[in-house]
């Protein structure tokens, strides 16, 4: 399911946004006039995938995972975009054994509207729920070629498609209603160590063998000898991914932590 949607949405329909270079400033604001069918994002679709995988507390997948990677990400960082798809895609090649939660961490210094449209999307998520929240995600990363390039007029857009009243999305995000939950995220992410976006950390249900940790080390160095792409916490329960890693190298590190 993610292969058929959320990826062809995150490129394609990006992808043809980039040539459009739409770059606006934060005196943005949203505004009336435009509807989910213009942007051309299918909330169906996104739908869809949600309730094949499941969806809860801003997690996607699971409820007792294997694995849970929390990722705290900047809406505009040309990372984070690619990076969304792939994640899905992820939980969905191991429904039921992994499990995605996102977290804010906008990054003000290099994207002056990241802040803007995490607290927007945290609005779409509190006043629509869970299922709201990711469609809203997926459509942000969708529409943004990254880089302060989202038109901040399709954000009433984006919540009335997520099922959003656009008056109670507007009243919302004029008052900075949530505000607190985007600050306490980005403090999190730092707490952790996050030093830039995307930043993961994977929590593990059941420490790493030594066996794994060895086939972990020796992958880790077959993939990427000049740093080390999956450090592991002493007790082996958690991993730290510092960056947009591809999918076929998450697979691969995914197939040794899970092995038997």
């Amino acid at each position: 399911m993610a292969n058929k949607l959320i990826i062809p949405f995150s490129i394609i329909i990006a992808g043809g946004l980039i040539a459009l270079a739409i770059f606006l400033t934060l005196s943005d604001k949203p505004d009336e006039g435009l509807t989910i069918e213009e942007l051309g994002y299918s909330a169906e679709e996104m739908e869809s995938l949600i309730d094949s995988i499941g969806v809860h507390n801003r997690v996607l997948g699971s409820e007792d995972p294997d694995v849970k990677i929390v990722e705290y990400s900047d809406l505009e960082c040309p990372a984070c975009k690619p990076f969304h798809p792939i994640l899905a895609a992820i939980v969905e090649e191991y429904n039921g054994k992994v499990a995605w939660e996102f977290k804010h961490f906008p990054l003000p210094s290099l994207h002056r509207k990241a802040t803007y449209e995490a607290h927007a999307l945290e609005c779409i998520g509190q006043l629509g729920g869970d299922k709201a929240f990711f469609i809203g995600l997926d459509a942000i990363y969708s529409l943004t070629p990254s880089n302060d390039g989202l038109n901040l007029n399709f954000l009433p857009a984006i919540a009335v498609g997520a099922g959003v009243d656009k008056d109670e999305f507007n009243a919302c995000v004029e008052e900075e209603r949530y505000m607190d939950i985007v600050d306490a995220h980005a403090k999190e992410a730092v707490a952790v160590g996050a030093q830039g976006t995307p930043h993961s950390v994977v929590y593990l249900k059941n420490p790493l063998s030594a066996q794994q940790r060895e086939a972990l080390e020796m992958y880790d160095t077959e993939v990427y000898a000049d740093r080390e792409l999956f450090p592991v916490s002493e007790d082996g329960k958690q991993i730290t991914l510092s960056g947009m890693y591809p999918y076929e190298i998450m697979k691969g590190a995914l197939e040794i932590v899970m092995m038997p």
